[in-house]
């Protein structure tokens, strides 16, 4: 027998806000990355700068999803732990990293995490809509930076 409760949840469209919030937290990314190209010396570095320090941020942030889920599931709760770790881990390296090396280890980093955060939403059967965010989220995150390196 099916629960119907899942198959509602399944149904739901993206949260507003959720969205929102998300596509918001591009403009940063966005505007960072247009300013490396379309900024004067000394300010195009500085953009970029700031798209380094930005990517670096919020990696970090999508780290906390991995203890939110620890926090509320027992199974599997140390791995959760340690991948909740790893962006953090990976943006240090990438701000320590010189020019392109650095962005281009936030690329790297933004692919892991979005295929980590694909197979745990999988696998805790959350709602086809967060997928979808983190995937558009992830690829808003990537082009940006690839800008910055171009």
């Amino acid at each position: 027998m099916t629960d119907p409760q899942a198959a509602t949840d399944k149904d739901l469209p993206m949260p507003r806000f959720a969205a929102w919030l998300g596509y918001a937290g591009l403009l940063p990314f966005f505007g960072a990355a247009i300013g490396v190209h379309g900024l004067p010396e000394p300010h195009a570095g500085e953009a970029r700068d700031i798209l380094l320090a930005y990517g670096c941020v919020i990696l970090s942030f999508l780290g906390g999803i991995g203890w939110g889920v620890a926090l509320l599931r027992a199974a599997d709760r140390d791995t959760h732990l340690i991948a909740g770790v790893i962006p953090s881990l990976l943006a240090l390296a990438a701000w320590l990293l010189p020019g392109a090396s650095a962005l281009l280890m936030l690329i790297l980093g933004y692919g892991a995490i979005y295929l980590l955060h694909r197979d745990m939403a999988a696998a805790l059967a959350l709602p086809p809509w967060f997928q979808r965010l983190r995937l558009h989220l992830s690829i808003g995150a990537g082009i940006s930076l690839i800008i910055g390196l171009a």
